[in-house]
């Protein structure tokens, strides 16, 4: 990876400060590990340990007073004297027993204290005892009092005393261990921050000699091969002027062939016009019949609506003569009833008949008595057999009638039906010819839709190409203009590379003057001898260029002037510049 040498110098700097960064932060944390094992020792063990004494020494001092009580011979002002200074002894220990709590505990500390507390609170309870037996003054109460002093202060006493040694005990281990470890701490932090000191001082050396070490041979290196660039670019001077001669001669030729090309794009130019006309008349002419087919499908859509509107017609005319017939069958029906009663009728006359036959018999018995009865059922006979020549009159009408009209009705339908049969499959065969022509017309639609937009896209192609000769045209007009800048720019190239050739020796001064910097001497790069000054490049003459006047405006490409020839004379110095960068960036 290329690494600038801004970069690396930094990079030992930062190295450097890391260093010192690391060892600030050791010694911060060994100061605070210190500060931290004092703190537990003057905040905490030694505050325990005074009010420990101060507990103790006022303990002692009630213990004293109280035995003072029990002398003979002791006064009224000395005994009330020792009781006050008691009293405010014992308050001065509850005192000193609540700064103790309020100091936070270590481990195991607070069971210590609660002896301490248990054995103060049981010889708090005798003293009380003590000087109220005291303030009695009768005689079992001094023996009482006796009593207390030779054998329960005594053993109160020993416990006591035996608590807060205890304590007292803990509070100085738990002193010096928080001494030993700050002690520790220090001892420790020191030898890491000389360890680290040294390590960093010896690791910065090192980094710093093979940092310089290969910046100084870089840039000796850069330095000789930017001495034999300057050699380099002295030759490629020379072959400058060379180029710009032949770059002069390829504009004259490129001038006469733009002439050539624009000619060409003159007839192009005409020919895409006269497309265009063709294509724009082609796309209206589908326009126009893409409308009429759209007209010719609207009218064959209204034909199948027709057709339609005809196939209900006559579906309504079937139902109207099924209608009619099943009428017709309700008027059998009443004939054929009227015929059945006629038959009811009939029966009714033969047993008329009967009936004055019987009597005819019955008054021909009779004799004389009878003739007229017998008239009378003669009578009687006569009408039953009109009646029944009537009522067959009537049954062979109804018959002839029933069969007529059942005739009628068959004959009627099956003519009817077959009309209409024939009808609709007509309807039908016109349905289907005209769904045909509606397929017919929408493929011509959709055909006459993909002609007309064929048609406008050939039309757009078409300008297009005319907007792109019209560039093409500009360009050629610049491609002119470029080719007389390149003429110019020939001869600018010719005096360029006399100055180039003056730029080398000033190169190989201020290599040597790099050199000097570098390995504190004057010595002299060496190189090979700088070539002899560029000869001038003859300047084409300016009278044979062609001038191209181009059609239309509008250009999208500049135009790069054949300069290969150049290119190639001048990339190989430029790339043995690019690797001296590089391999100083190396470094």
């Amino acid at each position: 990876m290329n690494v600038s040498f801004k970069a690396k110098l930094l990079g030992l700097c930062g190295f450097l400060a890391a260093v010192s960064v690391v060892i600030a932060i050791m010694s911060y944390r060994g100061l605070n590990s210190v500060e931290t094992n004092y703190d537990k020792v003057t905040h905490r063990a030694m505050p325990n340990l005074n009010a420990v004494h101060e507990m103790f020494l006022s303990y002692r001092e009630i213990q004293i007073n109280l035995s003072s009580l029990g002398l003979s011979g002791l006064s009224q002002d000395q005994a009330k004297d020792y009781v006050n200074h008691t009293k405010k002894l014992i308050a001065a220990y509850e005192a000193s027993n609540k700064e103790y709590r309020e100091v936070p505990f270590f481990p195991g500390q607070k069971e210590k204290y609660e002896n301490v507390n248990k054995a103060w609170l049981h010889f708090k309870e005798i003293g009380v005892k003590a000087l109220s037996l005291y303030d009695d003054g009768s005689s079992s109460s001094r023996e009482q009092l006796n009593q207390i002093f030779l054998h329960d202060c005594s053993e109160a006493t020993k416990h006591y005393t035996k608590a807060i040694e205890e304590l007292e005990k803990f509070h100085r281990e738990e002193a010096d261990h928080g001494v030993k470890e700050a002690e520790a701490s220090v001892h420790g932090t020191n030898q890491l921050i000389i360890f680290t000191s040294v390590a960093g001082i010896l690791l910065g050396l090192s980094v710093g000699f093979i940092f310089s070490t290969k910046v100084s041979n870089s840039i000796t290196s850069v330095a000789h091969q930017l001495a034999s660039n300057a050699d380099q670019v002295a030759a490629t001077s020379s072959q400058v002027a060379s180029s710009s001669q032949q770059l002069s001669e390829a504009s004259t030729e490129q001038a006469a062939s733009l002439e050539e090309t624009a000619a060409s794009l003159e007839e192009i130019t005409s020919m895409i016009a006269k497309a265009t006309e063709n294509a724009q008349n082609t796309s209206e002419s589908s326009s126009e019949s893409h409308k009429k087919a759209e007209e010719g499908r609207r009218s064959v859509d209204q034909m199948l609506s027709s057709m339609d509107e005809i196939s209900q017609s006559n579906e309504a005319i079937l139902t109207q003569i099924n209608e009619s017939n099943r009428q017709m069958s309700d008027i059998v029906k009443v004939i054929q009833d009227i015929g059945s009663r006629t038959k009811v009728i009939n029966e009714i006359v033969f047993q008329t008949k009967l009936l004055s036959f019987n009597a005819s018999v019955e008054a021909a018995r009779a004799g004389q008595h009878g003739k007229g009865f017998a008239v009378v059922a003669e009578e009687v006979g006569n009408l039953a057999q009109m009646s029944g020549n009537a009522a067959k009159e009537i049954t062979d009408m109804l018959d002839a009638s029933i069969s007529k009209v059942e005739g009628i009705v068959r004959d009627t339908q099956q003519k009817v039906e077959g009309l209409v049969r024939s009808g609709k499959e007509k309807v039908e065969s016109g349905v289907t010819v005209a769904k045909q022509c509606s397929d017919v017309l929408n493929e011509i639609v959709q055909n006459v839709s993909r002609v007309s937009g064929l048609s406008l896209e050939i039309s757009q192609a078409a300008k297009e190409q005319a907007q792109g000769v019209s560039e093409i045209n500009k360009a050629m007009s610049q491609l002119d203009t470029v080719t007389q800048q390149n003429a110019a720019t020939s001869e600018e190239a010719a005096s360029a590379a006399e100055e180039l050739s003056g730029q080398a020796e000033s190169l190989k001064s201020s290599v040597e003057e790099l050199m000097a910097i570098v390995s504190g001497n004057h010595s002299s790069v060496t190189s090979g001898p700088v070539s002899s000054p560029v000869t001038t490049a003859t300047k084409a003459p300016k009278s044979n260029i062609v001038h191209i006047e181009a059609a239309k405006p509008k250009a999208r490409k500049t135009f790069q002037a054949d300069s290969r020839s150049f290119q190639k004379a001048s990339g190989e110095g430029s790339s043995m510049r690019d690797r001296n960068y590089d391999g100083f960036n190396n470094v």
